[in-house]
């Protein structure tokens, strides 16, 4: 069994410490989380405050281009209609063109009615320029999505990250 002590002793950042047998160990800006188990060696490490967050991506609207247009100062419009969702001025987009991604970017430019708009909103038609990026014909499909970040936890750090699958049995 890990004694506290020992923790403190021996622990520094980016260091790994194993045993049979640990306990949850909480400090100032550590979590050490263990297993007791059947005597498998479970190598620990983490400190929580120095992982980074994880990056999610929210796919929050659906958009169906309908007509092009071509404005010589600002490149190609795409004529849209929202069919799910929204689309936010600074949303991040994908151009999807016969199932497979063409081009990822931001969105440039997003008015309904010759008048900039924060959003817009599945049932509606909008105008909307993709920022460093003309090729947009009819049929394609955008999706709008957002980034967030998301705290790890040591729990979600101590799960591993893939399973590995099980041996075949000899027949």
């Amino acid at each position: 069994m890990i004694q506290l002590v020992d923790v403190y002793k021996s622990f520094g950042p980016k260091q790994v410490l194993e045993g049979f047998s640990l306990d949850v160990v909480e400090g100032e800006t550590m979590v050490i989380i263990g297993y007791s188990g059947t005597g498998k060696s479970v190598a620990i490490k983490h400190i929580v405050g120095l992982l980074e967050p994880d990056v999610v991506e929210d796919v929050i609207g659906e958009l169906e281009v309908r007509a092009t247009f071509r404005a010589s100062r600002l490149g190609t419009i795409a004529g849209c209609y929202v069919t799910e969702g929204v689309v936010r001025r600074n949303s991040n987009v994908r151009l999807i063109r016969e199932g497979t991604v063409v081009h990822e970017g931001r969105v440039a430019s997003l008015r309904r009615f010759n008048e900039d708009a924060r959003e817009v909103t599945a049932g509606f038609e909008c105008g909307l320029l993709i920022e460093d990026y003309n090729d947009v014909k009819e049929g394609d499909r955008i999706e709008a999505y957002e980034l967030r970040e998301v705290a790890r936890t040591s729990q979600a750090a101590a799960a591993p990250a893939e399973s590995s699958p099980a041996p075949a049995a000899a027949e």
